[in-house]
């Protein structure tokens, strides 16, 4: 489970993703880091309830991910 939370806000969503593929080429283990950007319907969430929403939508993602690719593999 990813123990590491990277938060933006203020950002326009191309600056966003700019900034995330920066940080992931800079990063040893990138698929370990959750991202996530302030939204109006977050921003008056308390933190904790944010970060276990984040990161529980982060492990959902990257067994999704191991889901597809494992398919993939068994079509070729």
């Amino acid at each position: 489970m990813a123990d590491k939370l990277i938060m933006l806000h203020g950002f326009e969503q191309d600056e966003i993703l700019g900034l995330m593929r920066l940080l992931k080429a800079n990063m040893t283990e990138p698929r370990e880091v959750a991202f996530c950007m302030t939204t109006e319907n977050n921003l008056d969430w308390k933190i904790r309830d944010l970060i276990s929403d984040v990161l529980e939508e982060h492990e959902y993602m990257l067994k999704m991910e191991e889901q597809r690719a494992a398919e993939r593999d068994t079509q070729d």
